[in-house]
Parts: structure tokens; C-alpha cells; sequence
């Protein structure tokens, strides 16, 4: 059998802020070793969402989102290694995450919204999920760039050339969600991204709380 000497480190932070009387933000993480006849790898899933504060229960549907979408991979793990379907499976997850929370709350006038980005990492290569505007980064060598793109009507007009990113960060609409998970049936399309990692590189998933307050120097520091 052939040991793999790639290992994942994690850490994590959760924070209330000055702006809001509840955290609305949820996170589950995952770390494992898969081991098969012939090798073993370094496995590691994890999960931030952030409830939508316009909708009701948004930190329940945040933590309703991260708990089913983190179980269903779990219980999937085995299946999903061995047929080397990653992204499906995570597309697959997040979906049950969608439908539960629309579940809970199919009699309810409006439903609770929240945003959501996973990673899946195997040995040195991420797979990356995220629906809404929590985001994924990778800081590498110093430099901090941004893998996920936000789902929200700022960016949509940035991406029709009607304005440019830096109008887009004071935009009126940068924080209106054009894609979530809960709230509505027509508003549920994850983007799927795969990045390669280097050994000493870092990836990042987090919600609009740390990039919106916090600069990019700070973060790298």
C-alpha cells in the first residue's frame, strides 16, 4: 500500500460582529483519511453558509444547510471516492440542503434563505462549490485571489459590462443575492470550480462578514 504524505490542517472562526444581534453564519468541517487496497489518501470537506439576514430564520436555514449537505457527503464518502464522482456528489448534497430547508418550510409565507460554499479537498487538488456570495480564496506565496465568483445582481452587471468591479463593491444591489439556497425554487444554481493546491498553500471559505470589513492586506497578514 502507498501512504500518502500530504496532510490537511484546519483551523476556524466564528463572530458575531458589531452589526447584528445573532451570528447568522454556520460551518462544518471534515477531515479523513480514505484508505483503499493500493493507497491512502487525505481527504477533507468543509462547509461555511450565511443566512440570508432579509429572510426569516436565516440562521437556522445556515445550519440546517451546512448539517444536511455535511452528512449526506459523509454517508456518500465511500461511493463517491470509488467512482471518483466529486462534484457530482457535492452538487447532489447541496441540492438535498435546498429541498430540506424548503421541506421544513412549505407552509410558511416567506422562506429562510442562506448562502453556501464547500470544499471538498483530495491530496492537493479542491473541489469547490458555492451558491450566493460566501466566497473561496487561496492565499499562495504571498498573494491572496479569489476562486468563487458572487452571485449577486452587482456582479451580474459587472459581468453584462455595465459597470466594473471596483463600481460593483459600492454597488446599491452587492449584497442582493441573485442565487441562494431555501427561499425560492428559481434562485438554486451552485458553480462548481477546481483548483490545485501546492503544499504550504492556504484556501479560505468565508462569508461576506470577513471580506466586506476586513482588507486583503489583513487577511494575508
Amino acid at each position: 500500500m502507498q501512504v500518502s504524505d500530504i496532510t490537511h490542517n484546519y483551523g476556524w472562526q466564528l463572530n458575531q460582529g458589531l452589526r447584528r444581534e445573532d451570528n447568522q453564519d454556520s460551518l462544518a468541517t471534515a477531515k479523513m483519511r480514505q484508505v483503499t487496497e493500493d493507497d491512502t489518501h487525505a481527504v477533507g470537506i468543509y462547509i461555511v453558509a450565511d443566512g440570508v439576514a432579509q429572510s426569516p430564520d436565516g440562521r437556522i436555514a445556515s445550519k440546517l444547510a451546512t448539517d444536511v449537505a455535511m452528512r449526506d457527503m459523509l454517508v456518500n464518502t465511500d461511493l463517491m471516492m470509488k467512482y471518483g464522482k466529486f462534484t457530482q456528489q457535492m452538487q447532489q448534497s447541496v441540492r438535498l440542503a435546498h429541498d430540506t430547508i424548503l421541506q421544513q418550510y412549505s407552509d410558511a409565507d416567506e422562506l429562510p434563505a442562506t448562502t453556501l460554499v464547500m470544499a471538498l479537498i483530495m491530496e492537493t487538488t479542491a473541489y469547490i462549490l458555492n451558491v450566493g456570495d460566501s466566497r473561496a480564496y487561496v492565499l499562495s506565496n504571498n498573494t491572496l485571489r479569489q476562486i468563487t465568483t458572487d452571485h449577486t445582481y452587482a456582479q451580474e452587471l459587472v459581468e453584462a459590462g455595465a459597470i466594473n468591479q471596483e463600481e460593483a463593491q459600492n454597488h446599491p444591489f452587492r449584497n442582493s443575492l441573485s442565487r441562494y439556497l431555501g427561499g425560492s425554487r428559481d434562485h438554486f444554481e451552485p458553480d462548481i470550480f477546481v483548483q490545485h493546491l501546492n503544499v504550504g498553500d492556504y484556501l479560505l471559505l468565508c462569508s461576506d462578514g470577513l471580506y466586506n470589513l476586513v482588507s486583503e492586506a489583513d487577511i494575508i497578514s
